[in-house]
Parts: structure tokens; sequence; C-alpha cells
């Protein structure tokens, strides 16, 4: 689950509401149980899997399925195309943010976004010119993974991909997203560049 406000994500929410299997790996070891676990009921027990699955499986929480009615009435208040729109408007806002500290020279979106790879909510923006590779000095996948592990070490979770040697954000917004946000990943590659 998902919370703004950071008194809340920083403290109930920093551990999941079911405790199982692989919960201390990690998110990738939880999922890797989840399914484990789903795959071997069905495999071993399939004339019970369904109730085994319901009252035995300790790896799932199943508060998404429950609330889902309230979300859809949610979305349909809000309305769809509002919510699509105030995306669309974030995602625009933060990329404004990154270009405005990345690289504060005039810079168009051919420059930020590679051949225009991008999607409604989700987009592709360079990196700063000093980090980010060029022609004449291309970055590998080795070092988008070096980048996106330091910033994981400063908790902040965005994929840095490598498209033809060089280096990008690839950042998303949602109505949870705020510029706030932005602003911290742009300090962050900002005071890595400086060291």
């Amino acid at each position: 689950m998902f919370s703004a406000d950071p008194t809340i994500r920083d403290s109930i929410l920093k551990q999941p509401a079911v405790i199982s299997h692989g919960v201390d790996g990690g998110f990738l070891s939880r999922f890797i149980w989840s399914v484990a676990i789903f795959r071997l009921n069905l495999k071993v027990l399939k004339p019970l899997t369904y109730f085994f699955i319901a009252s035995r499986d300790g790896t799932r929480d199943y508060a998404s399925q429950l609330t889902l009615s309230c979300i859809a009435d949610h979305w349909h208040r809000i309305g769809v195309d509002n919510v699509r729109n105030a995306m669309k408007c974030g995602l625009r806002e933060g990329v404004d943010i990154l270009a405005a500290q990345w690289h504060p020279e005039s810079v168009d979106d051919v420059t930020l976004v590679p051949g225009g790879i991008s999607a409604p909510m989700m987009t592709l923006v360079r990196l700063p010119d000093s980090i980010s590779g060029a022609w004449n000095n291309r970055k590998t996948s080795t070092d988008a993974k070096q980048i996106q592990d330091f910033l994981y070490r400063q908790h902040i979770e965005v994929p840095i991909k490598c498209v033809r040697g060089v280096l990008y954000a690839r950042v998303s917004c949602h109505l949870y997203n705020c510029g706030e946000e932005f602003d911290r990943l742009a300090r962050a590659l900002t005071a890595m560049n400086k060291q």
C-alpha cells in the first residue's frame, strides 16, 4: 500500500501487513515466495488447492481485492479523464523540474527523450551531461545499474536506462506523486555528479 503522508508511509506501511516467508529478503524475495507457494499448491494439492490457498497461504494480503469496489467508485467519482489529465500534467511538471536542474540551458524534448520514446504517464529524461554519456563517451547498462544503485541507497526508486550509449531516468507519474519527488531525484544526481 502507499500513502503520500511520510509519517504513515515510514511507520505502519514500512513492513507488509502479512508476515511470512521471504519478508526480510526484499520485494523480489516476497514475490518469488508468493508465486512458488501458489504453484506448489496447484501441483501438489490439486483437489484442495482453493481451500489451501484461501486458508493457509500466509504470503498474500487480500486488502487490494477487498477494496476494489471502493477504488472503482473513486475513479468514477473523480472521472477517468480528469485522473489521466492530472497524471499527464504531473509528468510534464516533473520533466520540467529535472530538465531545469540537469540541463539549465535551453533543451527541447527531442534532446531529453530519445527518438520520442515515451508513454502518456512515463518517459525517459536524459541524465546530466557529465554522467549521461555522449557519442564520444558511450555508457553501458553497467553504468546505468551503478547509478540506479546509488539512487536506491538514497531511498529513490527510479529505473536508469541505457539507450544507444546514453543514460536516461525512466520517470512516471501517478496521482500520489508530487513535484518534491522529482526535485529530490534531480538534487541526488546533481550531488552525485559533483562527487
